[in-house]
C-alpha cells in the first residue's frame, strides 16, 4: 500500500516509511521466536497504519502522513521491544529455562530416541 505513494511523495520518504512500517511485525515475530506471546497494538499498529494511508489519500498530505507513519511505526517497534525485553527478562529471572511454555532444546526427544528422522 505504501508503494503507491512513490508517484506523489519523495522517494526517500516512501522508502523510509515502508521500511519503518515493517519494524513492529519484525519485533513481534522475534519475540515469538524467543518464546514470548506475539504482541499487537501500539501507537502505530496495523490498523493505525492503514488509517494513516487513508488519511493521506483523502487529504493529499502525503509527506506529512508518511513522516508520521515512519515515526509511529518506529515508536511502536521500540515499545514492543521494551515490553518483550521486560517479559523475557522476567521469565529468565524467574529461572524458567523455557519461557512461556516453550520446550527447551535439551528436553526435545532426538530423532534417534523416537526411532524416526527429523
Amino acid at each position: 500500500m505504501i508503494a503507491a505513494f512513490w508517484a506523489v511523495a519523495p522517494g526517500w520518504l516512501v522508502a523510509l516509511a515502508a521500511c519503518a512500517a515493517t519494524l513492529p511485525s519484525w519485533v513481534s515475530l522475534a519475540g515469538a521466536a524467543a518464546g514470548a506471546p506475539r504482541l499487537n497494538g501500539g501507537p502505530a499498529g496495523k490498523t493505525e497504519r492503514c488509517l494513516l494511508a487513508v488519511v493521506a489519500a483523502a487529504t493529499g498530505w502525503y509527506a506529512a502522513v508518511l513522516a508520521v507513519l515512519a515515526a509511529g511505526s518506529a515508536a511502536t517497534a521500540l515499545l514492543r521491544g521494551a515490553r518483550l525485553w521486560r517479559e523475557l527478562g522476567a521469565a529468565d529471572r524467574a529461572g524458567s529455562a523455557a519461557p512461556y511454555g516453550a520446550t527447551p532444546p535439551s528436553a526435545a526427544p532426538s530423532a534417534a530416541a523416537t526411532g524416526g528422522t527429523r
